[in-house]
């Protein structure tokens, strides 16, 4: 940040620290620039350090029957 407070960089170069699940569920609406309401959201970490490797999000199914399609889905 510069002395006016603004970002002098990509977003993508932010380092932020997460202690656990919980945390890591706070910070999705930063991570991904909204809030992801009625959401199934995915987070990919990697490396020793869990470095983001990004994130997908899908609305939540509104049949019971669509949950078997939605998780085949987002296994692959």
């Amino acid at each position: 940040m510069n002395k006016h407070h603004e970002s002098t960089g990509p977003a993508d170069s932010q380092q932020i620290t997460l202690r656990g699940p919980a945390e890591l569920a706070d910070a999705l609406p930063y991570l991904m620039g909204f809030h992801p309401d009625d959401s199934v959201v995915m987070v990919a970490l990697h490396g020793g350090r869990g470095r983001f490797g990004g994130r997908l999000r899908l609305g939540i199914p509104r049949a019971p029957g669509e949950w078997g399609p939605v998780a085949d889905q987002l296994a692959e």
